[in-house]
């Protein structure tokens, strides 16, 4: 996890904080402290993240009253699993994008063999 912080800082937190329970987001605040990811990146992913899913289940309760809690309960799993796949996609592409053409053309070689 210690590795996937200091590599990823905000995109981890960003991803843990979108996810249902039970997943480990209190371990990922923990390790971002231990391993002194920035506190401005660190407060920015966790502030999307959240004001994201809250905002999402505050609008449900508001259009749906007492309807949100089954709505919720049968659908968030995967809204918030579907939200950190589509961010980590776009970490990714956002990332290849980034490479140089001769790195582009090694790794491709790499995989082809």
């Amino acid at each position: 996890m210690q590795d996937l912080i200091n590599r990823y800082d905000v995109l981890s937190v960003l991803v843990a904080s979108l996810l249902p329970p039970p997943a480990p987001f209190k371990l990922f605040v923990i390790t971002s402290g231990v391993v002194r990811v920035s506190v401005l990146r660190f407060t920015i992913a966790i502030t999307i993240g959240r004001a994201f899913r809250f905002l999402l289940e505050g609008y449900l309760a508001a259009r749906y009253g007492e309807n949100a809690k089954e709505l919720l309960a049968r659908y968030y799993p995967a809204i918030g699993i579907g939200l950190a796949v589509l961010i980590i996609a776009a970490f990714v592409a956002r990332s290849l994008m980034h490479k140089k053409p001769e790195e582009r053309t090694q790794e491709i070689e790499i995989s082809s063999e």
